[in-house]
């Protein structure tokens, strides 16, 4: 997943927890780009989006690939554990705002 400019430092950090953790979880980059993705809260305002704009980070996790370290539907309990003590390490925490993306905020 490409880290896009633009990010605060807590943002960049964010998302640079995020692929430690789903490189550690066996995800690589090439499996994680389809439906998958990071936006600037900027770009999340530029989409017209409701829900993310006061993150540091929003991550687009639509389909399978990565949902299950985001979205508690999947009932993935090791994986949306481990990704949210990633996110704490670095100082944020994980909203899930939808089934398909989740907004990161500085604790």
């Amino acid at each position: 997943m490409q880290i896009p400019t633009g990010l605060t430092r807590t943002g960049r950090l964010a998302a640079r927890a995020i692929v430690r953790q789903l490189s550690r979880d066996g995800v690589t980059q090439a499996t994680a780009e389809r439906g998958q993705g990071f936006y600037t809260p900027q770009e999340w305002a530029d989409r017209g989006e409701e829900y993310g704009r006061n993150s540091v980070l929003i991550v687009v996790h639509d389909g399978p690939t990565i949902a299950p370290w985001f979205n508690l539907d999947y009932m993935q309990m090791r994986e949306w554990e481990a990704m949210l003590a990633a996110l704490q390490d670095v100082g944020c925490w994980a909203e899930q705002c939808t089934s398909w993306y989740t907004a990161i905020y500085t604790q």
